[in-house]
């Protein structure tokens, strides 16, 4: 993205999370590479892993009163 862009945050649909994350756990390649790639931070990179890991990825939030 550059300086022109609108400001709106990118949604990343399931599917593009999930591809992200096992590029991200590829041999040679580092998280913070993956993450320039896509224009994301590193941390939100850490946290689909970490959803992923625990099997949250692309499942909606729980309901909390």
């Amino acid at each position: 993205m550059s300086g022109s862009d609108t400001g709106r945050r990118r949604r990343w649909t399931d599917d593009e999370k999930v591809r992200i994350v096992e590029e991200s756990h590829r041999a040679g390649v580092t998280l913070a590479k993956v993450a320039r790639r896509h224009e994301i931070s590193r941390s939100m990179l850490y946290d689909w892993r970490y959803r992923h890991k625990l099997g949250l990825l692309g499942c909606p939030a729980p309901f909390v009163r």
